[in-house]
């Protein structure tokens, strides 16, 4: 069971207790257990196979600003530091700081990273938690802008977090900008194919449960309830009942275009790093559908790609804070 205080109320472990979290995060090949995969030892301990080698608030700007930024050939820098060598004046390697771009799922808005935020800033790296238009008339195209606007304030490339419903967002977003993700990681999410909406991807009980949530809230879908996540199949383990209703309460409407719409997919490279962070599933339970090639999966084949286990529900910044954020650590 995850820390169940609230959320304002927990703090970062000490560096014994990060040892221990990374410890009990298992890292695997993006391949088939059985497969071929190279080994590559991260920090903190963590080992990945198959992978090649100042604190900011939330961060949303107009796509219009972005637009001039783009069209000006520029971007302004913002003081941060970013990953890279790093050597002091006696020529010794320093240990080197990475930002973290964080976007968060539906209903959820950027005080959904804070504890993560935390521990990653304890750790000494930079932090950027996006806030998602929540507006009527926002889609999941808007929320690509909104990640881009994040993106585009950096000097230099950033580890692109995903959660559930920001997965495909990220993904666009980082294949849109390239230069400006060093990594993508997508929580408990993946992928989808160029055009498909999230819901499309489910059970046609459960589309025709959200359109019907939809249309009865006028035009947007509220959080479920603990008890119908439990009936869709999405797993809340790992939260108290006292946090889940924390979480329920700061909740925010999804918009109709964010559920409803895909996102137009970007040039695919296969030399950026992807990692899946498995939560609510297993590896073991991906790899049958990457050799079917099903659609949304398939890609995840790739040598580019490789998985890290974290044992717990879908909302792992909320159940498991400390322990998402040794595996953020470990895979800069």
């Amino acid at each position: 069971m995850g820390d169940q205080r609230p959320l304002a109320h927990r703090a970062p472990p000490g560096a014994a207790g990060r040892q221990e979290e990374a410890g009990r995060c298992r890292l695997i090949s993006s391949r088939h257990p059985d497969g071929p995969g190279r080994t590559t030892r991260c920090s903190r301990g963590l080992v990945v196979r198959g992978v090649s080698g100042s604190a900011a608030g939330p961060a949303r700007t107009s796509g219009r600003a972005r637009a001039a930024r783009r069209a000006a050939g520029r971007r302004p820098g913002t003081g941060h530091s970013f990953c890279g060598p790093n050597l002091s004046a006696s020529g010794r390697s320093v240990p080197v700081m990475t930002t973290y771009v964080l976007v968060p799922g539906f209903w959820l808005g950027a005080w959904a990273w804070d504890a993560v935020a935390a521990e990653l800033r304890a750790r000494g790296h930079q932090v950027r938690a996006v806030e998602l238009g929540h507006a009527a008339a926002d889609t999941a195209e808007s929320h690509v802008d909104d990640v881009l606007d994040a993106l585009a304030g950096l000097d230099e490339p950033a580890v692109l977090v995903g959660h559930s419903g920001a997965g495909p967002v990220c993904t666009a977003a980082a294949e849109r900008d390239r230069s400006s993700v060093a990594r993508l990681v997508l929580v408990d999410t993946g992928p989808l194919p160029d055009g498909v909406a999230q819901t499309e991807f489910t059970e046609p009980g459960t589309q025709e449960w959200t359109r019907a949530a939809i249309a009865a809230h006028g035009g947007g879908q509220p959080m479920p309830t603990r008890a119908e996540f439990a009936e869709l199949g999405t797993s809340t383990e790992g939260l108290s009942d006292e946090l889940f209703e924390q979480v329920h309460t700061r909740s925010l409407v999804e918009p109709a275009g964010a559920v409803l719409s895909g996102v137009a997919r970007g040039e695919v490279d296969p030399t950026l790093p992807k990692t899946v962070v498995a939560c609510s599933f297993t590896a073991e339970q991906v790899y049958p559908m990457i050799e079917a090639g099903v659609p949304g999966f398939a890609e995840m084949g790739g040598a580019e790609w490789s998985f890290a286990e974290l044992p717990t529900g879908h909302w792992p910044m909320f159940s498991e804070p400390e322990r998402l954020a040794a595996i953020l650590d470990g895979l800069r």
